[in-house]
């Protein structure tokens, strides 16, 4: 709206200019459909950019989110390890090495790539904690805070 007054005003100044400078009638309607032509393609072309670059941007976080559904069955096998420490242990060290090489290949959105950081560090801590000796509530829960991450923050579910 702000912007068709400006382009009205632009229009009628114009053409007061014009009739000022002693040109015929034709000559000013003729720079008015020249004016109003060019702003017209603008307009068409800054929507078609607006769109395009909106496109390209939803193209981005697809493409970055799907990257991460491998990752999803994973995850989903953890629970299945968490009686199994050694195996455990080994599939989260895999998990951390996937998220580590698929940070490296893609951008991700931010709220994404935040999710992946603290799922990162819980897995981090889940195999540090490993190396010890190990109670299994402490398992269970530390394995509970990693699934609620992923679940939340990637909008994963486990299998």
């Amino acid at each position: 709206m702000k912007n068709q007054f400006a382009f009205c005003h632009f229009v009628l100044l114009l053409s007061t200019l014009l009739l000022a400078a002693g040109c015929s009638k034709q000559a000013v309607e003729d720079a008015e459909m020249a004016v109003e032509s060019t702003a017209e393609t603008i307009a068409e072309d800054a929507e078609a950019m607006v769109e395009e670059g909106g496109a390209m941007v939803s193209g981005l976080g697809e493409a970055a989110m799907s990257s991460l559904a491998p990752l999803k069955e994973k995850f989903g096998g953890l629970e299945a390890l968490k009686d199994k420490p050694a195996e455990l242990k080994a599939a989260v060290v895999e998990l951390i090495q996937s998220i580590e090489g698929k940070a490296d290949g893609i951008t991700l959105p931010e709220g994404a790539a935040t999710a992946l950081e603290t799922v990162k560090e819980k897995l981090v801590a889940l195999r540090e904690y490993l190396e010890g000796e190990v109670d299994q509530a402490k398992i269970d829960e530390q394995l509970k805070g990693i699934m609620d991450s992923v679940k939340s923050g990637l909008g994963m579910e486990s299998e």
